[in-house]
C-alpha cells in the first residue's frame, strides 16, 4: 500500500537515500520520449485502480479487479508499489509495440491484450534504462522520485516554489506545500586543532513567513456578535448581519458571546537547533554553529535541524575532528586584502598606494599597521611620535599591536620589537621577555602573554593596569583597553585589572565560559564559546547595546566607544553609529579573516578564496604545490592546513621519514617532524650483560666498569642492594670489559677475631605471646643493660644510654625519639614509654590522649620511673612522688602526707609506693583489692605491680601478693625464698632468685617454668602483659658476634667463625638473614657476568602485541604478558637461557 502520512520518511527523519553507486545508476540520462504525455494521460484516466506488486518469487504481475496475469521476466523490487505507475509507463513509450496498442486502450476490461504486449516489450528493457530517466527534468531521476514520493512528471509536485530535487536534498515532503527547504549546510567534514575556532556554516533559505493567526479572547461581559439589519427602516430589526456583508444572516436579535476571535498578522521565524550526535546543543540555536577554543570534547558528528511553522528539515551530518595537538607554527594564512574606514583625521583610514595584502592588522589612536605576507610591517597615519617608523629588526613577525603613540611587533621566535614614544616607558620591555605568544597595546602600556601562560605588563601604570594579579591562573588570551587590562584564563574565566571608572573591570559573576575577549576605551567584551557576546563597562554611547539580531560571532574587536564583530558568514556588524564614518560598513567587507578596531577607525582583511576550505587559500596552495581542490593532498588523514600549522609536510604522508605515518604519530602523541619513531611492531636486538652479585646490604653499592681490567669508573649512582644474591641486566657501555659492585662502607669488613670481636647478639630471649610482635627481638640487639616489658611492647636500655623498642607500635610506643641518649632507666606502659635520663628529666613517647606521654622536667631530679596503662609515675630526689596522665580511677592522686618513698610501681590503673620505713602505700583502682595492703606486712625492700594485682618483696627474701588472683597470679609458690627481684604482668608474676633461677606463677606457669629452667642466669628480666623477656651475660667463644647460647640454638659451631666455610662468618650470615649452615653465600660484592640481550621494540597505544622467543624458529614461547596501551619504544633486557635464541614481536590486534 502507499505510504501513510505517519510513516513518511521526512516526518520520521529516515528519508530514503541512495548509495553513491545507486545514485550513479539512477542519475538522469538524455532520452527522447515523444509519446509520453499522450500515453500517460490515456493510461492515467483509464487505469485508476492499476497496482504493481511483487511476489516472493520476484515475478512481476499486473492486476485490476477483473484481470491478473504473471510475467516472470521482470525482477524489480519495491514495497511502495503504487508509485511505480508513472515511471514504468514512461519507460515503455519508446517501444514500437507500445505505440501500436496505446490508442486502443479503453475500459479496464479491455486490458488483457495490450498488457501482454507491454510486458513482452519490457522483457528487452535493461534496468539501467528503466531507472535512468528524468521525465520532469528536475535533476532527480524518476526511480528516486518514486522512492521519495514525488511526482516524476512535475518539477514541483506540491507547487510550493521548491522543486522536488531541492526538497529531496533537504528531506522535506515534496507533496506538502507547507513542508519546504529551510536551509542549506555549507560546511563539510572538517579537522581542527585544540584551541581552534570551529565554524559550521549554514544558510537560511528564508527569513520567515507572515501568516494570519486567529487569536481567541474571552471577555468578562458578553459582547454582541454582528449588526442588526433593518431593511425597511421601520425601526424593527429584520435579523442580524453576522459576517459583515450588510445582509441578514440570522433571524431575530444579534447573539451575544463571551468569546471573540480576532485575526492577527504574525511573522513566523525559523527555529534552529544544532545537534551533536543524539544530543541537542542548547547553546547552539543560530543558523551557523560556532565554538571558540575547541577541545577534543567538541569532536563528533553534527547536524542542523530547523522548524518553520509546519515545515521541518534535518540537515546532513558533518563530522568534526579535533586533534589533541595545538598549533606549533604560525602560517602565512589566512591572508587577505586590507580595508580601512572610519575617522581619518591622521590618514589612518587611507591605505597607502601599493599596500594591499597582509596577514594581520592593528589599529591605534591615529595610526594603522599591516603585517604583510613577507612578515614585515607597514604602518600609516600620524607619525608625530614615531609610531609608524617600523624598525629594521622588526622582521619575521607573526603579530602586530598598536597603542596611542607606540607599536609592538611579535616575532616568530617569541621576542618582541617596539617603536614609537617612550614617555611612559612603554618601549622598555621587561628584562628576559621571551617565549611570547601574543601581545596587546593599551593607551600607554603594553601586554605580553608567554608560552607558559604568564602575563607581563609594562609602561603607564597610573590606574594599576600593569599590576598583574598574583593569583592569576594560566592565561590563554590577553586584551588591553585604554587604561585597563584583560586576560582569559585556561578555564575560560575573565580577569580584569586597572582603570574601573566605568565598571569595565566588573566582570559579571555569572559569566559562562568564555572563548575570546576584547577591550575598548572603557568597556570590555567577551565572546562565549558558542559565539554569543557579553559586554560590560561604559555604555554612554550604547556601545554595550548588542544588536538583538546579531546571533553568534567569530571575531570581536573594541574601539574606544564602539564594537565590531565578524559573523560566521564573514560579514561584519558594528555598533553604535557614532556618525564618524564607521557606518555603513564598506560593501566589499566580506569574508573577513582578520579584524582590528582602532580608537575611531576599523581595519579588516578580506580573505581570499579557499576552494577546499582547508585553511589555505588557493594562491598559497599553488605556491606550496598542494592540491587546492583536495583538503588532504597526501591522503594521510591530516588536512593540509593542519599539517602546515603542526610543522608537517602536506605533500608526504610521513614527514620525518621514520616509517610511521604522520597521522599515526599524531594519534599516538609522537612528533611527526622528528624521526624518533619506527614502523609499528619493529624489533631490534643487541648484546647485553647479566650481573649477579652477592651483597650483605645495609650500605650502598657502586657499580663500576673497566675497559682495561685495571682502572675502574663509576657507572651511575650508588644504589641499595637487597641482602643476598641478586641479578640485574645491563646495557653495556662502549668498550666495557669488566664489571664489579663495590660496597660503599667505611673501610673494609675485618674478619672477626679475638683482636676484633663483634658486638654479641643473641643474649636476649622472649617467651610467651607474640601476636603483636612483642617477641620479635631485633637481630642486631646487643649491649643490653636493662629491660622493661609493657602490655604489648618491650624496651631495652643499652649500655651506651640509647633505647631500642619492639612490639606493638600503633602509637609510636616502640619507636624512641631519634635523639634520645643518656638514658639510665626505662619503663614500658600500656601504649606509651618512659625513659629516665642521667640529668633527672623524663622523656615520654607513644600515646598521649590523657597526657601520659608528656615529657617532664621537675624542680628536683627524678631517680625512678614507672609507666602504667594510661598514667605515669616518677620518684623524685628527696622521696616525693610525681604522677601525670589519666585519673579515671584516682591513680595519679598521690596521697597527702605520703612520706618518703624509695620506690614506685604502676599497675594498669593503680599506683604503688615503697616508703623508707619498709611500708607500702597503694592508690587508684581497687576493684580487685590491689590497693588493700595486707595488715602486718613485714618490712618490704621492693614492690611491683601487675595489671590488677600488687607484689611486695620482703626483706626476708619472700614474696607477698594481693589483688586479682583469677589465674593464680597473686599466689606465690610455697617455699619461695631467697628472691632478689619481682615483677608482675597481666595474669602472671615472676621472681628471680639469688641463684639466677626464674620462677613464674599464674597463667601457663608450669610450661613457662620448664623453659626458663634451661636459660642461663639473667642479668635483667621483665614481665609484660602476656610475655616475659630476659637478657643474659654475653659469652662468645669464637668472637663472631653470636652468643654461644644462640649458636647452640642455631646449630652453628660456637668455636668456628665460619661454620659452612663459605668465607662469610656466622655472625654476618645470621644478621644478614642467610643460612650459616649452607655454603651458598660469598664475599660481599662478589660479581659474576653472563651474556644477555637487549630487545628494543616499537608499539602503538591502540595495538595489542605479544613478544615471543624460540630456540629453533619452530617452537615459540611467550615472553611476559600481553602488551597493551604502550606507545613508543620499549627496551627490554633479557637473560639468555639457551646458546641460541630467536625473538619476534607479533601484533595480534
Amino acid at each position: 500500500m502507499p505510504w501513510s502520512r505517519d510513516d513518511r520518511p521526512w516526518q520520521t527523519g529516515q528519508r530514503q537515500q541512495l548509495s553513491p553507486a545507486e545514485w550513479d545508476q539512477a542519475k538522469p540520462k538524455p532520452k527522447t520520449l515523444p509519446m509520453f504525455f499522450i500515453f500517460y494521460e490515456i493510461l492515467a484516466k483509464n487505469l485508476p485502480r492499476l497496482r504493481l506488486s511483487l511476489e516472493a518469487t520476484h515475478n512481476l504481475w499486473f492486476s485490476t479487479a477483473t484481470h491478473q496475469k504473471s510475467y516472470p521476466s521482470m525482477t524489480y523490487t519495491h514495497r511502495h508499489s503504487a508509485w511505480f505507475l508513472p515511471a514504468l509507463i514512461g519507460c515503455f513509450v519508446a517501444l514500437p509495440s507500445l505505440r501500436a496498442t496505446t490508442p486502443d486502450l479503453g475500459t479496464p476490461a479491455a486490458l488483457s491484450v495490450p498488457l501482454i504486449s507491454i510486458t513482452q516489450s519490457v522483457r528487452h528493457v535493461t534496468p539501467t534504462a528503466l531507472s535512468g530517466s528524468d521525465l520532469d527534468g528536475d535533476g532527480l531521476p524518476d526511480l528516486i522520485e518514486i522512492r521519495f514520493g514525488s511526482d516524476p512528471t512535475l518539477k514541483d509536485t506540491d507547487k510550493d516554489s521548491w522543486d522536488d530535487k531541492a526538497e529531496y536534498d533537504a528531506g522535506t515532503d515534496p507533496r506538502d506545500p507547507e513542508s519546504f527547504p529551510l536551509f542549506t549546510v555549507l560546511a563539510r567534514d572538517k579537522q581542527f586543532l585544540t584551541g581552534d575556532l570551529i565554524v559550521l556554516r549554514a544558510r537560511a533559505l528564508t527569513n520567515g513567513i507572515v501568516r494570519t493567526n486567529f487569536v481567541i479572547v474571552t471577555n468578562d461581559v458578553p459582547v454582541t456578535i454582528g449588526t442588526p439589519v433593518d431593511s425597511d427602516g421601520d425601526g424593527v430589526s429584520d435579523g442580524c448581519d453576522v459576517n459583515g456583508d450588510g445582509m441578514k444572516d440570522v433571524d431575530g436579535t444579534c447573539p451575544e458571546s463571551l468569546v471573540i476571535t480576532n485575526e492577527v498578522l504574525v511573522t513566523n521565524y525559523i527555529a534552529f537547533s544544532w545537534w551533536l550526535g543524539t544530543n541537542a546543543l542548547a547553546s547552539q540555536t543560530n543558523e551557523s554553529l560556532v565554538i571558540h577554543r575547541a577541545s577534543t570534547n567538541d569532536a563528533g558528528v553534527y547536524h542542523l535541524e530547523a522548524t518553520l511553522m509546519n515545515s521541518f528539515q534535518r540537515g546532513r551530518t558533518t563530522r568534526v575532528e579535533v586533534l589533541s595537538q595545538s598549533a606549533q607554527v604560525r602560517l602565512k594564512q589566512p591572508a587577505g586584502h586590507v580595508l580601512a574606514w572610519g575617522t581619518n583625521e591622521f590618514g589612518q583610514s587611507v591605505v597607502p598606494v601599493g599596500v594591499s595584502e597582509g596577514l594581520a592588522v592593528a589599529g591605534g589612536f591615529g595610526h594603522s599597521i599591516l603585517l604583510e605576507e613577507n612578515r614585515t610591517a607597514v604602518a600609516w597615519g600620524t607619525n608625530e611620535n614615531g609610531q609608524i617608523n617600523v624598525p629594521p629588526d622588526a622582521t619575521n613577525l607573526v603579530q602586530v599591536a598598536a597603542g596611542a603613540v607606540q607599536s609592538l611587533g611579535l616575532r616568530a621566535d617569541g621576542t618582541v620589537s617596539s617603536w614609537g614614544t617612550n614617555e611612559f616607558a612603554q618601549l622598555d620591555l621587561p628584562e628576559g621577555l621571551t617565549n611570547v605568544t601574543a601581545v596587546a597595546e593599551g593607551y600607554f602600556h603594553g601586554m605580553a602573554l608567554r608560552a607558559d601562560g604568564r602575563v607581563q605588563c609594562w609602561g603607564d601604570n597610573t590606574y594599576g593596569q600593569c599590576n598583574v594579579p598574583e593569583d592569576l591562573p594560566k592565561v590563554v588570551a590577553i586584551a588591553a583597553g585604554v587604561f585597563h587590562s584583560v586576560a582569559l584564563t585556561v578555564d575560560g574565566r575573565v580577569r580584569c585589572w586597572g582603570g574601573n571608572q566605568a565598571g569595565q573591570c566588573d566582570v559579571p559573576t555569572s559569566l559562562p565560559v568564555v572563548g575570546a575577549i576584547a577591550a575598548g576605551g572603557n568597556h570590555t567584551v567577551a565572546v562565549l564559546r558558542n559565539g554569543t557576546l557579553v559586554a560590560w563597562g561604559d555604555n554612554l554611547l550604547k556601545q554595550l547595546d548588542i544588536p538583538p539580531d546579531l546571533g553568534n560571532v567569530t571575531q570581536v574587536s573594541a574601539g574606544y566607544n564602539f564594537t565590531v564583530a565578524t559573523k560566521p558568514d564573514g560579514s561584519l556588524a558594528l555598533w553604535p553609529d557614532l556618525k564618524i564614518g564607521l557606518l555603513p560598513i564598506p560593501k566589499e567587507a566580506s569574508n573577513i579573516v582578520a579584524l582590528s578596531a582602532g580608537y575611531f577607525h576599523v581595519l579588516a582583511l578580506v580573505g581570499r578564496n579557499d576552494t577546499d576550505t582547508d585553511g589555505l587559500d588557493d594562491g598559497y596552495e599553488v605556491k606550496a604545490d598542494t592540491d587546492r581542490y583536495v583538503a588532504d593532498t597526501d591522503g594521510d588523514s591530516v588536512e593540509d592546513g593542519v599539517e602546515l600549522r603542526l610543522g608537517m609536510s602536506p605533500l608526504v604522508a610521513d614527514t620525518d621519514g621514520d616509517g610511521l605515518p604522520d597521522r599515526t604519530e599524531l594519534d599516538n602523541r609522537f612528533d611527526p617532524t622528528v624521526a624518533t619513531e619506527a614502523p609499528d611492531g619493529s624489533l631490534t636486538l643487541s648484546p647485553a650483560v647479566e650481573l649477579t652479585v652477592f651483597a650483605l646490604g645495609q650500605a650502598p653499592y657502586q657499580l663500576q666498569v673497566s675497559t682495561n681490567g685495571e682502572t675502574w669508573d663509576d657507572l651511575g649512582d650508588p644504589v641499595e642492594l637487597a641482602p643476598g644474591t641478586s641479578s640485574s641486566l645491563l646495557d653495556p657501555p662502549p668498550g666495557a670489559q669488566g664489571y664489579r659492585w663495590l660496597p660503599m662502607r667505611e673501610g673494609p669488613i675485618v674478619p672477626p677475631s679475638e683482636e676484633n670481636p663483634r658486638p654479641v647478639v643473641g643474649t636476649t630471649a622472649v617467651w610467651g605471646n607474640n601476636d603483636l610482635g612483642q617477641g620479635q627481638i631485633p637481630k642486631d640487639l646487643s649491649g643490653v643493660a636493662a629491660l622493661s616489658a609493657g602490655a604489648w611492647h618491650t624496651l631495652a636500655l643499652l649500655t651506651d644510654g640509647t633505647v631500642k623498642g619492639w612490639g606493638l607500635n600503633l602509637d609510636g610506643q616502640s619507636t624512641p625519639p631519634p635523639d634520645l641518649s643518656g638514658a639510665i632507666s626505662v619503663s614500658a606502659g600500656g601504649h606509651h614509654s618512659l625513659a629516665l635520663l642521667a640529668d633527672g628529666s623524663v622523656v615520654a613517647w607513644g600515646r598521649n590522649d590523657a597526657g601520659q606521654g608528656e615529657s617532664q622536667v621537675f624542680s628536683v631530679p627524678a631517680i625512678a620511673i614507672a609507666a602504667g596503662g594510661y598514667h605515669s609515675l616518677a620518684l623524685l630526689e628527696g622521696g616525693t612522688v610525681a604522677a601525670w596522665g589519666s585519673d579515671n580511677r584516682g591513680e595519679i592522686q598521690v596521697p597527702s602526707g605520703l612520706g618518703t618513698a624509695t620506690a614506685v610501681a604502676a599497675g594498669w590503673s593503680h599506683s604503688v609506693a615503697l616508703l623508707a620505713d619498709g611500708s607500702v602505700v597503694c592508690w587508684g583502682d581497687n576493684r580487685f583489692g590491689q590497693c588493700n595492703v595486707p595488715v602486718g606486712l613485714g618490712p618490704v625492700k621492693a614492690v611491683a605491680a601487675g595489671d590488677g594485682h600488687t607484689l611486695a618483696l620482703l626483706r626476708s627474701g619472700s614474696v607477698v601478693c594481693w589483688g586479682n588472683n583469677e589465674n593464680g597470679q597473686s599466689q606465690p609458690p610455697e617455699g619461695l625464698t631467697d628472691v632478689v627481684f619481682i615483677d608482675g604482668g597481666y595474669n602472671r608474676s615472676l621472681a628471680l632468685r639469688s641463684d639466677g633461677r626464674m620462677i613464674v606463677w599464674g597463667e601457663g606457669a608450669d610450661a613457662l617454668n620448664a623453659i626458663l629452667a634451661t636459660y642461663p642466669p639473667p642479668v635483667a628480666v621483665s614481665v609484660g602483659g602476656y610475655h616475659v623477656v630476659a637478657v643474659k651475660t654475653p659469652h662468645d667463644s669464637d668472637f663472631d658476634g653470636l652468643d654461644d647460647f644462640l649458636e647452640a640454638q642455631l646449630g652453628t659451631d660456637p668455636n668456628s667463625t665460619d661454620t659452612d666455610g663459605d668465607q662469610l662468618d656466622d655472625g654476618t650470615e645470621y644478621l644478614g638473614g642467610f643460612d650459616p649452615l649452607s655454603a651458598t653465600e660469598a664475599v660481599d660484592g662478589t660479581t659474576t657476568v653472563s651474556f644477555a640481550v637487549k630487545l628494543r621494540y616499537f608499539t602503538l597505544s591502540g595495538g595489542t602485541y605479544r613478544l615471543e622467543a624460540s630456540p629453533n624458529l619452530e617452537n615459540w614461547r611467550r615472553i611476559g604478558g600481553t602488551i597493551r596501551n604502550r606507545r613508543g619504544f620499549t627496551e627490554l633486557l633479557l637473560s639468555v637461557p639457551n646458546q641460541s635464541e630467536y625473538y619476534r614481536l607479533l601484533r595480534v590486534q
